[in-house]
């Protein structure tokens, strides 16, 4: 691939999880009015499992695409998934590797675990508590890509 490849494909890449992540703000927005409770009406459920996967969906194009396509213009060894947020908070477009590590742990369970007791405080809870921390990491994503790569 050439380096004209990486730089169209890292834009694209960008511009899909733009999309992704405002549906995700779409959805916080909503589910934040709700509010965590002990019951939900199925409405309710409904918007907060659309929340979940939008979670889900984004985190994985932040990561996946965002990330692993930025290193690849930067001829970096791409690694593990432990790797990469570490290389992304050295470079200061996430805050702290350790966040992101829970955050993609809170994603595996979104999509894996089907056993969970306590969907409103395991799920919903802390999706809505990283959807601002993915919000700002995809904002800082964009400014280091736009900074070093897109505009130059």
């Amino acid at each position: 691939m050439t380096e004209a490849e990486k730089r169209e494909l890292l834009k694209i890449n960008l511009e899909v999880l733009g999309k992704s992540l405002a549906r995700l703000l779409e959805s916080y927005s909503i589910c934040r009015e709700i509010g965590i409770k002990g019951e939900f009406s199925n409405q309710e459920l409904r918007e907060f499992e659309s929340l979940a996967s939008r979670f889900a969906r984004t985190v994985d194009l932040f990561v996946n695409k965002g990330l692993r396509s930025l290193y690849k213009i930067e001829l970096e060894d791409i690694g593990t998934v432990i790797d990469l947020l570490n290389k992304a908070e050295k470079r200061e477009i996430i805050e702290s590797a350790e966040i992101w590590k829970n955050i993609k742990e809170l994603r595996n369970s979104i999509a894996h675990d089907y056993d969970i007791d306590d969907f409103a405080n395991d799920i919903f809870k802390p999706t809505l508590e990283y959807a601002p921390v993915i919000e700002k990491s995809v904002a800082a994503l964009n400014s280091y890509c736009g900074k070093y790569f897109l505009y130059s």
